[in-house]
């Protein structure tokens, strides 16, 4: 499994990525996250509501980690 380091660096990447735009918001706000941001400093920064918060962070604590998450952002951005 990989350290919060290394999550963080893999998002970081996949934020360059112009094929992973449609999801920069939701990468965005797992990465803050992981970097200990809270709800609210998260809102401030992205200009979203908490449930948009809450529902990206709780999709990715219900996958195994957050590489799941990462993954399934990779498998979809390939398909396009």
């Amino acid at each position: 499994m990989k350290s919060i380091k290394e999550e963080i660096q893999t998002i970081k990447t996949l934020l360059k990525d112009s094929r992973t735009a449609k999801y920069h918001k939701r990468l965005q706000i797992v990465l803050f996250r992981l970097m200990g941001k809270s709800y609210k400093e998260i809102i401030e920064l992205l200009d979203c509501n908490q449930t948009t918060i809450w529902r990206n962070v709780k999709n990715m604590r219900s996958s195994d980690s957050t590489l799941s998450f990462k993954k399934h952002v990779v498998v979809v951005t390939m398909h396009i």
